[in-house]
């Protein structure tokens, strides 16, 4: 990923793996003061880290249709180009 991108490599794409990603960062930055203010600055510096750890999407079709918003390639392109 480009510069403007330093940690969304961090970031699991799968369903199931960006679930898990997601429980442990919040459950450690609910504990950790220090490693919360590191996401924080993270998200502030990485737009595409931000959408793809913190960002919800509503999709009708699936169930349940509240699911993690995980980009896809040309999704990314458009957010950096923003």
């Amino acid at each position: 990923m480009t510069v403007e991108s330093p940690y969304y490599p961090l970031v699991p794409k799968t369903l199931a793996a960006n679930l898990a990603f997601r429980r442990g960062l919040i459950a450690r930055g609910s504990q950790d003061a220090a490693f919360a203010e590191s996401l924080r600055a993270m998200c502030s510096e990485d737009l595409l880290f931000f959408v793809n750890t913190f960002g919800w999407t509503y999709d009708p079709r699936k169930t349940p249709p509240v699911i993690p918003f995980l980009t896809y390639e040309f999704q990314d392109e458009t957010l950096l180009d923003l």
